[in-house]
């Protein structure tokens, strides 16, 4: 499917708040938004990881996605994570991010109970037919909702049409070279910790994979090979493992907590 072709710097942004944090400070979102294209970003990630959106009503989501692409004013895509522990609100909101303007929509895989792989598949199709002219990005993050989204799952769900990429939060490298095998997913054109869709405290690394499906996947850009290979090389060697991340949120001296709840 044809779709605006998601690069660069991806920012989470995050929500503004009352001072109290029991409601959302929509009087804000203009000026953060004007700040962030100020700043050169590429496209605007809401309601994930960083922005609380688990803590966010399906109210409050929907507002936010309504003022920010008002505010936005179709100068850079903006993705909405609609994700839920109930399929329904997922399903209710990713129809909305269509008919509001939204460029393209997420999902975790549900939480709080148990599913099995079939039980995934269902939801993540369910949620993508909601909205099957927006490209959808799965999100595995698998330490927050004790659900880990597999190769081989990647790669059923990928025969959807508008299931394009995956936002790949879980600090496995390898699982990020496993993912990069997945047929009919490419990514960015340029993998860099400083231009990938990233969660704060929840992925200081996680790349969004799949920015656009190709009519010839296999023709990588010279530099996304490079990096996979030198991805590989070093898991290889040890050197980066499901450790790294949390290393780097100790050397950052991020806390890792949020401010509502």
């Amino acid at each position: 499917m044809e779709h605006t072709r998601l690069q660069g710097v991806i920012v989470p942004m995050l929500t503004p708040l009352s001072l109290d944090g029991s409601q959302l400070a929509v009087d804000a979102i203009p000026s953060l938004v004007e700040f962030l294209i100020g700043g050169g970003v590429h496209a605007l990630f809401l309601a994930g990881t960083t922005s609380e959106g688990p803590l966010l009503s399906v109210s409050e989501r929907r507002t936010l996605l309504e003022r920010t692409v008002e505010a936005v004013d179709d100068r850079v895509p903006v993705v909405l994570h609609v994700g839920a522990a109930a399929t329904r609100d997922a399903v209710g909101l990713a129809a909305f991010a269509a008919d509001a303007g939204a460029s393209a929509i997420a999902s975790v895989t549900p939480y709080y109970y148990a599913y099995g792989r079939d039980e995934l598949s269902i939801y993540f199709r369910e949620v993508a037919g909601a909205a099957p002219n927006l490209p959808m990005y799965l999100y595995s993050i698998p330490a927050r909702t004790a659900h880990h989204i597999g190769a081989d799952l990647a790669l059923e769900l990928a025969e959807v049409p508008n299931i394009v990429g995956i936002k790949d939060s879980t600090g496995d490298m390898q699982m990020l070279l496993s993912y990069l095998e997945v047929p009919g997913f490419t990514v960015p054109e340029r993998i860099a910790a400083s231009a990938t869709l990233q969660d704060g405290p929840a992925s200081p690394t996680g790349p969004l994979l799949g920015a656009a499906r190709s009519p010839h996947p296999a023709a990588l850009p010279a530099e996304v090979t490079q990096a996979r290979d030198a991805l590989a090389a070093l898991v290889e060697l040890g050197a980066l493992g499901a450790a790294g991340p949390d290393h780097a949120l100790r050397t950052r001296g991020d806390s890792g907590q949020t401010q509502r709840g």
